[in-house]
């Protein structure tokens, strides 16, 4: 059948091996927290080297190109705290009430001198406020941008079966 033979172990190198050359003032660990707080607001944290005299952060926008924030921070202990409340930016809208836009973050990390060790870039949806959080169930949500109220059900329907021919209507009443 199948499932007779002999066992076999994998030994030596089974898939493709990369080698890379790694800068020596390098960013890691970038990660954006986007918030919504009467404005857009880019907060982030990066680990880099030592090397690193400052970090360039520019916020793009992905469809036309155009800067619309720029900020420089200096890191402290081998970290690079950024918050930059990014006044050009719009507010995601659900489908049918506005665009949702998408913006480019790139950062580059320079030397003293101001020559670039390491880039890297990252695609960022604008952000809205999720209104529905932290109410009771059923409750109006009402969006102050949108001029509109829905309500929250926040329903969760679990399988009945994972037969479907056994589950009867009955049973789905039950639910």
């Amino acid at each position: 059948g199948w499932d007779w033979g002999p066992t076999t172990i994998t030994a030596g190198l089974w898939r493709p091996v990369t080698v890379e050359r790694i800068p020596v003032g390098r960013i890691r660990n970038t990660r954006w927290s986007p918030t919504w707080d009467n404005a857009a607001w880019l907060r982030g944290s990066m680990e880099v080297d030592e090397s690193v005299a400052a970090v360039d952060v520019t916020v793009r926008d992905a469809l036309t190109g155009e800067s619309i924030d720029a900020v420089r921070v200096t890191p402290h202990a081998g970290r690079a705290e950024v918050a930059s409340e990014v006044t050009r930016a719009a507010a995601w809208h659900v489908v049918g009430y506005g665009e949702q836009r998408l913006y480019d973050v790139e950062t580059v990390a320079t030397d003293a001198d101001g020559e670039v060790l390491d880039r890297t870039s990252r695609r960022w949806a604008s952000v809205r406020r999720a209104g529905a959080r932290g109410r009771p169930r059923g409750s109006v949500v009402r969006d102050p941008r949108q001029r509109t109220a829905r309500v929250g059900a926040r329903l969760q329907l679990d399988p009945a079966d994972v037969l479907p021919e056994r589950v009867d209507p009955a049973h789905l009443r039950h639910l």
